[in-house]
């Protein structure tokens, strides 16, 4: 295994009106939200002792034709993670990277994409 779930993430271009319609659908409460204002989830669970969404929705400028949804896979590194998800068949869309930025990072990522272009994002939160 190089990953384990983490969580769907669904972009949206007004978070209101997707969390609106998302809370409705599932059922699931607003849970966490990024104090950058670009994220807030829906449901909670706890992964490692951490509690995380079970949806998140990213707001983006527009979202993009056949949709804006992936999945987050979880990884205790990232960088190796890439190598191992490379050597499988899958490409790499966006090289490592911290959010907000690396001075006040809460997590590393990287965005993936499987053998027929699907994209999920590998994440890393327990930074040291």
């Amino acid at each position: 295994m190089i990953a384990e779930f983490e969580k769907v993430v669904v972009d949206v271009t007004n978070l209101e009106e997707g969390l609106t319609f998302w809370s409705k659908l599932t059922g699931l409460e607003r849970s966490l939200k990024d104090p950058a204002g670009r994220f807030h989830g829906l449901g909670i669970k706890t992964v490692q002792g951490e509690e995380n969404s079970v949806i998140l929705l990213q707001l983006v400028d527009e979202v993009k034709p056949g949709g804006g949804t992936h999945i987050d896979l979880r990884v205790k590194n990232v960088e190796i993670a890439v190598e191992q998800v490379l050597k499988i068949g899958g490409k790499l869309r966006k090289k490592p990277d911290f959010y907000p930025n690396k001075s006040s990072a809460f997590l590393e990522w990287a965005v993936m994409q499987d053998p027929y272009g699907n994209p999920f994002c590998l994440i890393r939160t327990q930074l040291e």
